[in-house]
């Protein structure tokens, strides 16, 4: 896609962020030799610069370019790579480099972490441009043999980290065998990759036996594209083609189609996506757009949907202006689902770091189904400018709710799009300044006109009227209480609200207190009390102002020592032990006592014990366990199980298991999830996976009755570790259990 405007190029990653300085010169054991262009040195030179270390038996220094050339043993340090070289130019100025001779080891994380083993490039000649790295007459590999099992030769090559290589002239080889030569090679590094580039081999329910396999090709240079081809016992033949495009620097995008006829089902299945982003001018366009007729992956089978979205922005300095259209619609058992959304935004600067903004919002909503067909038009708009007053932060805002209208069956001439401001203006500040700094910490004034929808008895309405606001905060005090680190802390705030001169008014009183205590080095109790109470009342039916009332105590505590820690939490709430009990209610003023205590003997041995206890009914209501056992990269087991002690039985039971299998390359991982409840397994999965120098190779099964959807099946999956491909899951594509519920997977 296209890069962002305006971007100004930052330091390569290699870079330390070091100060950058011309001061720095290299250095030698052997003499200096003054030039007519600048200098040679010879003899151990070593230049460190900008967070590059560069050492070499002998350099040339072009005073007029800023450019140094280091000549026989070269060894460049960027701080994530190493390039060794007969010779090296570096630009001091731009920090980029042109190398003969030269080869170089690339981490996963500066190339694409996708990659499981570092990126060996072999040059001719090797230059980096900015991020890119560009290289000639080489070859690169992940195989880290003296004769590597399998490489690719090159005439040309560019790198751009984390989206792809890019080679022409291209010979795939063998050891030393020709295995085949291309034109053109691309190899997508992105952090997000879709697809494996290798065929899958497997066996679920929904399809039946399968291959799936994804073949790279190439129109042009700006053309790259992936063929899929898709075989299914139970589906049928699946083509599909995801083509990305590029127009200079003006166009770029992406277009993804795969069609199926799915002969279970009798149906075609056609499945789309469009990313293209453009610029006119100063304007710059987004269009994304993704629709699916028929798919058997969609949550309502025999259903077709679309999504399709437009934004046009263009920014000048400070002043920026945007348009979205969008559109959704779906059709799904004889129901129709459309929405059209459409808006408008406009920020202008102003003086003293002001801004002022525009906002226009609409929807559009047709829903039918059968013989009903019910509709709605909802737009609203906002006006908002902000700047600075004195000590007074001033802002203004505006907005209404200009159209709703319905048709149809839709019923109610009116909605809730919250408090219509008409306008009002306030006045913040944190900076008091004298006598009332020592008490309060900011002020807020406010005063404006609202309208607001209200509805009661099954009639809709309007209330308007006009409300002053004045409101404080307490500073909060810190009191220590002896010397044994017991400390009171103390705050509070005021807030009143006068509305149409004094037809209603409401103040709101709050303060929060906390007392805490240090229970040894790694330990704390506190208390705290909260209370926040309003008095008065505003205009009927007015929501804006809504406050609720709050009178409670808080408990926690947490201590931890040598390998144990334990946490407790607890509440009581004051105002409803103080009201009248509901009949055939119990009253229930304690919130739920926690109890959580955590064991760990070492880094790889954990068990967690929470517990819940209702302190109102005097009964335990939850106990959960997590266990974690790890024996270095060997073996992982992580196992939790909740008790219900309200029927007094297990209710279920989850683990994840990874281990070395028969020998140190081979893995074996699994989840299980056991429902003690209805005597089944919700899900079970399994995976063996067998490491080779430059491959892998996965064949997994998974049996999930109760997830998104039904599925069991076996799967076989290829992985060269020379090339990037998605994180697989061996819970299934339906959904899976990501950890075992009840804690962290290790």
């Amino acid at each position: 896609m296209l890069a962002p405007r305006e971007t100004p190029a930052g330091p390569p990653p290699g870079e330390s962020g070091q100060p950058r300085s011309k001061d720095i010169f290299p250095t030698s054991k052997g003499p200096l030799e003054l030039t007519n262009e600048g200098a040679i040195l010879t003899d151990t030179v070593r230049l460190e610069y900008d967070g590059y270390v560069v050492t070499s038996d002998r350099a040339t220094y072009d005073e007029k370019r800023d450019y140094i050339t280091f000549e026989s043993n070269v060894k460049m340090e960027t701080g994530q790579e190493t390039f060794f070289a007969e010779r090296i130019g570096f630009n001091r100025k731009t920090r980029e480099f042109e190398a003969t001779e030269a080869h170089t080891v690339l981490a996963p994380s500066r190339v694409g972490s996708r990659l499981l083993q570092p990126l060996l490039l072999w040059g001719k000649s090797m230059r980096r441009e900015g991020d890119i790295l560009k290289a000639t007459d080489g070859f690169l590999t992940t195989c880290d043999l003296l004769n590597p099992h399998a490489k690719i030769g090159f005439g040309y090559a560019e790198l751009v980290p984390k989206k792809r290589i890019t080679l022409r002239d291209v010979t795939l080889y063998r050891y030393n065998t020709v295995i085949a030569r291309l034109k053109h090679l691309t190899i997508p590094i992105m952090e997000d990759v879709h697809y494996s580039y290798l065929p899958n081999v497997g066996k679920t329910q929904e399809e039946g036996y399968f291959i799936k396999a994804v073949i790279g090709y190439s129109l042009s240079k700006t053309l790259p594209g992936l063929l899929r081809v898709d075989w299914m016992e139970k589906k049928g033949i699946g083509l599909g083609t995801d083509q990305a495009y590029r127009f200079g620097d003006v166009a770029a995008g992406r277009v993804n189609l795969y069609t199926l006829n799915d002969k279970s089902r009798n149906a075609r299945n056609l499945n789309g996506q469009v990313q293209h982003e453009q610029r006119f001018g100063e304007i710059d366009a987004r269009l994304s757009s993704d629709f699916q007729s028929n798919s058997y992956f969609a949550a309502t089978q025999n259903s077709r949907t679309q999504n399709t979205n437009l934004t046009l922005n263009r920014m000048i300095g400070k002043a920026s202006t945007g348009v979205t259209l969008g559109q959704n619609s779906s059709d799904s058992g004889g129901s129709v689902y459309r929405t059209s959304t459409y808006g408008l935004t406009q920020q202008l600067p102003l003086p003293k770091n002001g801004t002022l903004s525009f906002r226009f919002n609409g929807t559009d909503n047709l829903n039918a189904s059968g013989t009903t067909r019910t509709g709605r038009i909802q737009e609203n708009a906002d006006l908002r400018a902000s700047t600075t007053v004195g000590p007074f932060r001033a802002e203004l805002v505006a907005n209404r709710n200009l159209r709703n209208s319905t048709s149809g069956t839709s019923s109610g001439g009116s909605f809730f799009g919250g408090s219509e401001k008409l306008p009002e203006l306030t006045l913040t500040t944190n900076q008091l300044k004298g006598p009332l700094s020592n008490y309060f910490s900011g002020l807020t004034l406010g005063y404006g006109d609202f309208l607001e929808s209200i509805s009661s008895s099954g009639t809709t309405g309007q209330l308007h009227t006009k409300r002053f606001l004045f409101q404080t905060d307490l500073n909060r005090k810190s009191v220590p209480l002896g010397k044994g680190g017991l400390r009171l802390d103390a705050g509070g705030g005021f807030r009143q609200t006068i509305y149409d001169g004094g037809y209603a008014a409401q103040y709101v009183v709050s303060q929060a207190t906390n007392l805490s205590q240090p229970l040894g080095s790694a330990g704390a109790l506190s208390l705290a009390y909260n209370y926040s109470r309003p008095y008065g009342g505003t205009p009927p039916g007015f929501r804006n102002d809504f406050a609720s009332t709050l009178n409670g105590l808080s408990l926690n505590a947490q201590k931890t020592g040598g390998h144990a820690s334990v946490r407790l939490s607890t509440g009581y709430d004051i105002l409803q032990a103080r009201q009248e009990p509901i009949l055939g209610l119990r009253r229930s003023p304690w919130n739920q006592l926690s109890l959580n205590s955590e064991f760990r003997p070492s880094d790889s041995h954990l068990s967690r014990l929470s517990t819940t206890y209702d302190i109102n009914t005097g009964k335990l209501t939850v106990l959960d366990h997590y266990g974690h056992f790890q024996r270095g990269n060997k073996f992982i087991l992580d196992t939790s199980a909740r008790y219900d002690p309200t029927v007094k039985k297990l209710r279920e039971v989850r683990s994840i298991l990874g281990t070395q299998f028969l020998d140190n390359d081979t893995r074996l991982t699994g989840n299980s999830n056991y429902n003690n409840i209805t005597h089944r397994f919700d899900s079970n999965s399994l995976a063996l996976t067998r490491a080779f120098h430059d491959y892998e190779i996965t064949l997994s099964y998974v049996d999930q009755p109760f997830g998104f959807r039904t599925e069991k099946g076996i799967n076989l999956s290829f992985r060269l570790k020379a090339f990037p491909s998605p994180q697989t899951s061996t819970g299934g594509r339906y959904g899976t259990p990501l950890d075992t519920g009840l804690g962290g997977f290790f």
